[in-house]
């Protein structure tokens, strides 16, 4: 899915499995860092060369019960920190959430 969204020339972000693992390859000043996305083993004998994506860790309080907290990892394109800092984009992800459970 990322690699068709990067193709497309489109921006992503979204939360990632806590399975999925992530070699921080450079942390940004926000708390964020890069890493990268490897394709399959099929998709990498094709030509398919590594995503560099940026992560996200945060925890929030869990709102039915205050002393529990909520892990959430997210992965994007948008890269820059100055434009889109990590707490902007974390609060934009819970806003979006909430719309589609409204809809």
């Amino acid at each position: 899915m990322v690699e068709a969204t990067v193709n497309k020339g489109c921006d992503y972000l979204g939360s990632i499995p806590a399975n999925v693992k992530f070699l921080n390859e450079e942390t940004l000043a926000d708390g964020s860092y890069l890493s990268y996305i490897y394709p399959s083993g099929k998709l990498r004998k094709k030509g398919f060369q590594p995503i560099q994506v940026r992560v996200i860790e945060y925890t929030i309080e869990n709102p039915d019960n205050p002393e529990e907290q909520i892990k959430y990892r997210l992965i994007t394109s948008l890269l820059d920190i100055v434009k889109f800092p990590a707490q902007l984009l974390a609060c934009e992800y819970h806003q979006r959430w909430e719309v589609e459970n409204t809809i």
